[in-house]
C-alpha cells in the first residue's frame, strides 16, 4: 500500500514539474474540450494509456486513451441511452467520466491498482 501511495505522489509531483499542476479542491479540466475531470479520472487515463488518445492495446481489444473495449462500450451506450462513438476521444472521456460518478471505476484496471473505487 504504502508502494502505491510513492507511486501516486510521484506521479503527480512529475505532473507538477512538467508545467501541470493539481489541486484537490475541485476537478481538473482537461485539455480536450473543457471536459473536466477528476485527478483520479486523470490518473487512470495517464495509467492506460499515457495520455495517449489513439492508442489501441490489448492485441486492438482496447480502444483509446481510456482504453475501452467494444462489449464494454456498447454495453454502457446501452445503458444509459447514448450513441457515443468509441474512436471519438471527447466521447470517451464524457462515457467515462459518466462511468467514474456512477461508481463503476473499478472496470478499469488501473483504478484498481492506483485504489480508486
Amino acid at each position: 500500500m504504502a508502494l502505491i501511495v510513492f507511486l501516486i505522489i510521484m506521479f503527480f509531483l512529475s505532473l507538477k514539474s512538467n508545467g501541470f499542476e493539481v489541486k484537490n479542491e475541485k476537478p481538473m479540466e482537461f485539455p480536450h474540450k473543457a471536459i473536466e475531470i477528476s485527478p483520479e479520472m486523470f490518473a487512470v487515463l495517464h495509467c492506460e494509456s499515457g495520455l495517449n488518445p489513439s492508442v489501441v492495446g490489448d492485441s486492438g481489444d482496447s480502444i483509446g486513451w481510456a482504453q475501452f473495449q467494444k462489449p464494454t462500450w456498447n454495453d454502457f451506450n446501452k445503458r444509459y441511452g447514448t450513441d457515443l462513438d468509441i474512436y471519438n476521444p471527447e466521447h470517451q472521456l464524457i462515457m467515462m467520466k459518466k462511468m467514474f460518478e456512477d461508481g463503476f471505476a473499478w472496470r478499469w484496471s488501473c483504478a484498481r491498482i492506483l485504489g480508486i473505487k
